[in-house]
């Protein structure tokens, strides 16, 4: 019954843990969720074969059976724990033949020097063990009883975290961003909370650390984060040491500052006067906004400011978390001008044609000529199966391989991202137009690949689909598909949707 308790006790800490780590600020859960989930780990009990062993304990005398013990043979004297036991005694029942046996239980070490000193002791009738003279199995495993305590604490655990409301483990703090469906069911969260409203003054505040940094800081500066617990941070490039400087403004205007290696180098620093006429206030409250209206309620975590790569064009960018997904978040990006990137559901391939044709035509690639060997969709669910390693396969979203006159490479665009272009040195001989396949096509084999594999409706979105040449000898695009879990939904399809054989090799 103790432990039981303990796991009952150990299962509700480690869950009060996790859910103030997932649903308040960061230095909610350094302060309050590790301690917790760390003394749920103490407290619960440790497996261990002594936990189902019976205790050794000795009867009434004169209820009891008279038991010689003739030798105890134990593992260790820990004073703090019961260890298991061997035990061999000549037992002398009642009007009844004496016999000799041996068995293992869990004893004490005051247990174990009492009956040492007194070997004579009785033992009640249910505790006796029995004639058969099998020896006890001194290899055999801990039995069921071992994994009672931690299957109680993950059951308890599991019904504390998600059987109670989100809002019992979030702390809010003055500055926390968040954000909320409206009474209506739009999605549109708050335009300006106070948080929000103040990014353009912390922005001058971190801006004046910076210049504080050095005289060179300002024009070096490689990130910038304001995040959700209202602490402001930069990362300097020191071009002197070759060294990243990091300076963190706290709510009270403290500043500290730490340094430290780094590989990054002149061309992934950018100037500040890059974001000084940005209104970041109305670009959070857009950034939000979209978020919401794709992915529901959701609470603010950071923006960072940064070139996403060595001489790229710096990007800002937020990151959100689901409150009811405790490991789904969601990033958005934007311009330093003010243009936000729009978030698409992949799995609807009207949508997907439309945000892949408008990347194809800035990126100069010919809509109505071969141009592609591989045009991929990608859906965003945690069933969605991976055929083919590349730039979405963990975020999802579009992509397409493209040869255009001298360039070849390939356009990929995420949800709530900008397209990307990658430039590459293949050459690809067999190609095929973007005109060539179309989004009715693409649902006509998922319908067929979902029937074929048996697949929940539920999981419609859950798909990997391409037209490709790759790997095909006569050189002729074939559409590839597979759809969540299901094995028996991978097929290959003619570029009109004829079903041609079973897998996707």
């Amino acid at each position: 019954m103790t432990r039981a308790l303990r796991a009952v006790i150990a299962g509700v800490l480690i869950a009060a843990g996790i859910g103030f780590g997932a649903y308040s600020v960061w230095w909610i859960a350094m302060l309050l969720g590790i301690p917790l989930i760390i003394g749920g780990l103490a407290v619960l009990p440790r497996p261990g074969r002594a936990a189902s062993l019976p205790t050794f304990a000795a009867g009434g005398p004169r209820e009891g059976v008279p038991v010689l013990v003739t030798a105890l043979n134990r593992s260790t004297f820990d004073v703090t724990d019961a260890q298991p036991t061997l035990v061999s005694a000549r037992i002398t029942p009642h009007d009844d033949t004496a016999y000799d046996a041996r068995w293992i239980t869990m004893m004490s070490r005051v247990g174990f020097q009492t009956t040492v000193h007194n070997p004579r002791i009785a033992l009640a009738p249910d505790d006796l063990p029995p004639r058969t003279g099998t020896e006890p199995d001194l290899t055999a495993g801990p039995g069921w009883a071992t994994f009672l305590p931690p299957a109680i604490a993950i059951v308890v655990g599991a019904v504390v975290l998600f059987g109670v409301g989100d809002s019992v483990w979030r702390i809010d703090t003055p500055n926390t961003f968040a954000s909320s469906r409206s009474g209506s069911g739009s999605g549109s969260g708050p335009a300006a909370g106070e948080g929000m409203a103040q990014l353009g003054d912390r922005r001058d505040r971190l801006v004046q650390a910076i210049d504080d940094a050095g005289p060179d800081a300002r024009a070096n500066v490689l990130a910038m984060t304001f995040d959700a617990s209202g602490s402001d941070r930069a990362e300097v490039y020191d071009p002197a040491t070759g060294q990243s400087v990091s300076l963190t403004v706290r709510e009270g205007g403290e500043v500290d500052q730490r340094r430290s290696p780094t590989t990054k180098r002149r061309g992934d620093t950018f100037a500040t006067s890059v974001v000084a006429s940005t209104d970041l206030s109305r670009m959070a409250a857009t950034m939000t906004e979209r978020t919401t209206a794709f992915a529901g309620a959701v609470v603010f975590d950071d923006m960072v400011v940064e070139r996403p790569d060595t001489d790229e064009d710096v990007l800002i960018t937020a990151s959100y978390r689901n409150p009811e997904h405790i490991t789904e978040t969601h990033d958005i990006q934007a311009t330093p001008a003010g243009e936000v990137a729009e978030f698409f559901d992949p799995g609807d391939f009207e949508a997907s044609f439309g945000v892949l044709r408008a990347a194809l035509v800035d990126a100069g690639v010919p809509l109505d000529r071969p141009a592609l060997n591989r045009l991929e969709i990608r859906g965003l669910g945690s069933m969605t199966p991976t055929m083919y390693a590349g730039d979405i396969q963990s975020s999802g979203g579009v992509l397409a391989e493209f040869v255009s006159g001298r360039n070849s490479g390939e356009v990929s665009v995420v949800p709530g991202a900008f397209p990307t272009v990658d430039l590459r040195s293949w050459s690809p001989g067999d190609l095929f137009a973007f005109t060539d396949v179309t989004p009715a096509v693409f649902d006509k084999v998922r319908d067929q690949a979902m029937r074929r594999g048996d697949v929940e409706e539920i999981d419609r979105a859950a798909v990997d689909i391409q037209m490709t040449t790759t790997f095909q000898r006569d050189g002729n695009p074939v559409i590839q598909v597979a759809v969540g879990r299901s094995d028996g939904s991978e097929g290959t399809y003619s570029p009109s949707g004829v079903f041609l054989r079973d897998g996707v090799r």
